[in-house]
């Protein structure tokens, strides 16, 4: 039974590369390997599964490296020689949906710009006021607590600040 994950993933994917992923050619690519490095039967079904991983955008080209390196008695070194092989491995049109998707997707979860997520809060902030839910108050620090409990003949100074002097910084 495959999983719910991966069959979202697989629904997702573009139709070419879905009947690719299908076809069993990712597995006889893996075997290739398996056979070059002399691995047993359960070390080839690790290799498989890290590959069609990678091939499911789960894994990056350089996650699949250590992941190669980290299941299979295989140096890490040779790990990495061996992903970028497999990904050059892959016939030419389904490499480029590969890595057109990889950028894709790097695109979208790459961070939010700070002044995005300065507007993010400040919406926020009003909704919440809107909503009579109290501000958020200002951080705890140690040296707050000591000063309620008689350490306030310091010398030193304190910081206390909220988020939106945080943010200014």
């Amino acid at each position: 039974m495959q999983d719910p994950i991966i069959s979202k993933r697989i629904s997702e994917l573009d139709p070419t590369y879905r009947e690719f992923l299908s076809s069993g050619f990712p597995q006889i690519i893996a075997g290739t390997f398996s056979e070059t490095y002399n691995l047993n039967e359960e070390q080839d079904a690790v290799l498989e599964n890290g590959f069609v991983l990678y091939l499911l955008f789960f894994l990056t080209r350089t996650e699949l490296a250590s992941f190669i390196a980290a299941e299979l008695p295989i140096p890490e070194k040779d790990a990495s020689l061996m992903s970028q092989a497999m990904h050059l491995a892959l016939p030419l049109d389904i490499r480029t949906l590969h890595e057109a998707t990889t950028e894709a997707i790097a695109k979208a979860s790459s961070v939010a710009e700070p002044e995005t997520i300065l507007s993010e809060i400040e919406e926020t902030e009003a909704a919440m006021r809107a909503i009579n839910i109290p501000p958020i108050h200002s951080i705890r620090t140690m040296a707050g607590d000591g000063k309620i409990v008689g350490y306030e003949n310091t010398q030193e100074s304190t910081y206390s600040s909220d988020q939106s002097n945080l943010l200014q910084k």
